[in-house]
């Protein structure tokens, strides 16, 4: 490695960046132990779960609106555990089971590995969303009638450049025959891709280094991760940064050296598909979110808002494109209708981040914190994506809002802006948002009231303005 790229990653361990004055912080915590716990509710403490995130019982049609009728899934990984905030960080994915859906020998619920029991042997055209049929919604890929499931089959989005790194915890041995496999169903093109794997903080992230410790739960993210920025930029290089661990000390170390791998690759964009609870010293770790005031190639950072209805962060940190869910709404032959809030997307006001400048004229955003989110894509389950992660088995129907942040990504990638930081692409997508002919051209308004923390300004429509 270069010696100024170095210095700029040993630098961001003791230095943080800070958007504007706070006060002082307490101490980050040393990462302690982790008790994987296997749970069936996505808060481990039950109460604040979100009970319609949780469940997805057959629907009676509302309108013309159907539902596939089915459960969901919470994998171990997607926990939140109250212990966690400030030290360790959780996936934000679910797994959607519909009914009747083939599934994998010997298949076990509530396992430690609880989604394997979701995985099906291939995905159907009849349910559930690809890269043709959400790039046609979005307006990002060919537009064909109804944007139906079926229609989608090779009809992706095109284009892309520079690269998209995902940083996520733990290792997936077939990331990349997953990336392959999922690319050859849907008539993509192959992905050029490189999967890094870092020592804990402070180490080195090197392609030669021995990988982290496999995890079926962050395999499955990594999965989706990969598959999705790829769908939505198929022409981005994709970097894989393998955290040695969930530990913000190990993810936000990770962060800094896809900061390195995108910048040597001509710029681009990093997505972040976890969190946590916001906790007194986050502002500490935001500075590995800053693209060092442009000592980088042009970097976009992105963050999933979380699943659990609540603020997350990094999602909270004003470097970040914070990205919210939405439910993609379908008639009873998969025609797309319309899009709604997803609920279980983590939104809201910061209990601890500053309001960033671009969204300080944003009327609605009185005060002085962070609102998060501020775009949003398909996140809920009932309306998922597929999947394909060997790991757990084969082919997966997945939600949540690790779905937007990749695709949103990817999309961000596919329209070539190439800014320099969330703090420029922030003040591009608001600028947009302020304009009203613009606005209606280049976004879909999803409540439609305006801004709303669920789906921030709305969801793509078109590469423009992105």
């Amino acid at each position: 490695m270069k010696r100024s790229h170095l210095t700029r990653i040993v630098g961001a361990l003791v230095i943080a960046m800070p958007l504007m004055t706070a006060a002082a912080q307490e101490p980050v915590k040393e990462p302690g132990a982790f008790d994987p716990q296997t749970a069936t509710a996505h808060e481990a403490a039950g109460p604040s779960a979100t009970p319609d995130a949780l469940t997805a019982e057959p629907q009676a049609a509302a309108g013309q609106i159907v539902r596939t009728p089915g459960r969901i899934v919470v994998p171990t990984s997607s926990v939140v555990r109250a212990q966690d905030a400030g030290l360790f960080a959780h996936t934000n994915h679910l797994v959607f089971v519909p009914q009747g859906m083939q599934l994998t020998d010997s298949a076990k619920l509530a396992s430690p590995q609880d989604v394997r029991s979701a995985a099906g042997a291939a995905p159907a055209y009849t349910f559930s969303e690809n890269p043709g049929s959400l790039g046609c919604v979005y307006q990002v890929g060919p537009v064909y009638s109804g944007c139906t499931y079926s229609g989608g089959f090779y009809l992706h989005p095109s284009g892309g450049s520079g690269a998209i790194a995902i940083v996520d915890a733990y290792h997936n041995p077939d990331a990349a025959t997953d990336l392959a496999v999922f690319d050859a169903e849907w008539g993509l093109p192959a992905a050029n891709f490189t999967q890094v794997y870092c020592q804990a903080s402070g180490g080195t992230c090197y392609t030669s280094n021995t990988p982290p410790a496999t995890n079926t739960g962050w395999g499955l993210e990594i999965a989706l991760d990969i598959e999705w920025a790829h769908a939505m930029a198929p022409n981005a290089k994709i970097f894989l940064i393998e955290a040695n661990s969930n530990s913000y000390a190990d993810l936000s170390w990770a962060e800094a050296w896809a900061g390195y791998y995108v910048d040597i690759n001509g710029g681009g964009e990093v997505s972040n598909s976890w969190g946590g609870s916001e906790f007194s010293g986050e502002t500490s770790y935001d500075g590995y979110f800053n693209n060092y005031f442009g000592n980088y190639h042009p970097i976009v950072y992105l963050a999933s808002g979380g699943d659990s209805g609540t603020v997350e962060w990094p999602s909270a940190s004003p470097y970040v494109i914070s990205a919210g869910g939405t439910t993609v709404n379908r008639d009873a032959s998969g025609n797309y209708l319309s899009q709604t809030c997803w609920t279980g997307t983590g939104r809201g006001l910061s209990t601890v981040e500053a309001i960033p400048s671009f969204q300080s004229t944003v009327g609605g955003l009185a005060g002085t914190k962070r609102s998060t989110t501020d775009l949003s894509f398909d996140a809920d389950p009932n309306s998922g994506v597929w999947v394909y992660d060997a790991l757990n088995g084969g082919w997966f129907v997945v939600g949540g809002t690790s779905v937007a942040s990749p695709s949103l990504a990817g999309i961000i990638n596919n329209a070539g802006n190439k800014m320099y930081s969330a703090l420029q692409e922030g003040n591009l997508l608001y600028s947009e948002y302020r304009g009203a002919v613009s606005y209606s051209a280049d976004f879909i308004d999803v409540t439609p009231t305006g801004y709303d923390t669920c789906t921030g300004i709305g969801t793509p429509k078109t590469l423009v303005g992105k």
